[in-house]
């Protein structure tokens, strides 16, 4: 299974690291105050700005996650010898009490730094951005975006911007997944569909707000790919491979679709799929030219509410199936 601590842990490494202030308090060797001073270069790394947004955003989730394990393990494990009568002075010459407090003040000047770091400089970027819930935010930051990219292109997966990918297709930029993702306004558990699951990033994102997804491609190649990558990280999906443009009947009415790639029109057997109430999220107009991001909204069997989301530009949405028989 890929890890997204371990990958970006490593690219904590290949950087230039600030001189740690915890290593500054005196030549300690104590393991547990050691590896708080690992951590605090992680967080170091989020506070660069240099660094693309959603790489310092990871480096800000990697923290966090690394601390929550540090308190289980080896915290849980320091007071359970000091309650077995069993901790002694380790090599720096520290009794566990002492390392426990040193843990304590540390540990909370950190978390404080961590929190501040979001606060003012991270979560003010990202709502210029137009993210603004807090739910896709955790959803972006529990997918490791780099699993789904060629090799080739790994280093710069958190950067927002779309990258190429198989069948002469693009992974979409961070940024236009959040906002069709956030266009959505679904609860946990709702049906959502997927027209065109290219990579699998954006259904892994779905999945990761607890939504029920069902996604169709097109492209075998893709479909192949996308289908490994999501079994690989544990992400539950329906997946067909078939034309998008069909939807998928047989599952249907869904709460929410939407479409990754740009149709010329509003396809009418995607309306037909909706619930009352549900929403199509997608973007059409002409391929090769900037086109209008819609949210449609069935009020009623016959009825649709349609909202203009901005521009953007996708890859054409394409009928019809690529090399393989269709599922649906």
């Amino acid at each position: 299974m890929f890890s997204l601590r371990a990958f970006l842990r490593n690219l904590a490494f290949t950087q230039t690291l600030k001189t740690s202030s915890v290593a500054k308090m005196q030549n300690l060797t104590d393991r547990e105050i050691s590896w708080l001073a690992f951590n605090q270069r992680v967080l170091e790394l989020a506070e660069d700005k240099d660094m693309f947004l959603l790489e310092r955003v990871n480096f800000l989730a990697i923290f966090a996650s690394n601390l929550d394990e540090f308190f289980m393990v080896r915290v849980a494990g320091l007071k359970r010898r000091i309650a077995a009568g069993l901790g002694v002075a380790s090599a720096s010459g520290l009794e566990p009490g002492e390392v426990l407090k040193q843990i304590s003040e540390e540990a909370h000047r950190l978390q404080l730094r961590h929190a501040t770091i979001f606060r003012e400089d991270i979560e003010p970027a990202l709502r210029e951005k137009g993210i603004r819930s807090e739910e896709v935010f955790d959803a972006l930051m529990q997918v490791p975006r780099h699993v789904f990219l060629e090799s080739s292109f790994e280093a710069f997966a958190y950067k927002d911007a779309a990258f190429p990918i198989r069948a002469a297709q693009t992974i979409s930029q961070p940024y236009t997944v959040a906002v069709q993702t956030q266009a959505l306004e679904l609860p946990p558990g709702a049906k959502v569909l997927e027209i065109g699951t290219g990579s699998g990033y954006q259904a892994a994102v779905l999945v990761a707000m607890g939504f029920r997804v069902y996604t169709i491609e097109r492209q075998k190649e893709l479909f192949d790919f996308s289908k490994r990558v999501l079994s690989e990280l544990r992400a539950t999906v329906v997946q067909r491979f078939g034309d998008g443009y069909k939807g998928m009947p047989s599952f249907a009415p869904f709460d929410g679709i939407l479409v990754t790639a740009a149709a010329p029109d509003v396809p009418n057997a995607l309306l037909a799929q909706l619930t009352v109430g549900g929403k199509l999220i997608l973007p059409v107009g002409p391929e090769g030219a900037d086109q209008r991001m819609w949210r449609i909204t069935r009020m009623g069997h016959k009825s649709f509410e349609r909202e203009d989301l901005g521009t953007f530009r996708f890859v054409p949405m394409l009928g019809n199936v690529a090399n393989g028989q269709d599922s649906v």
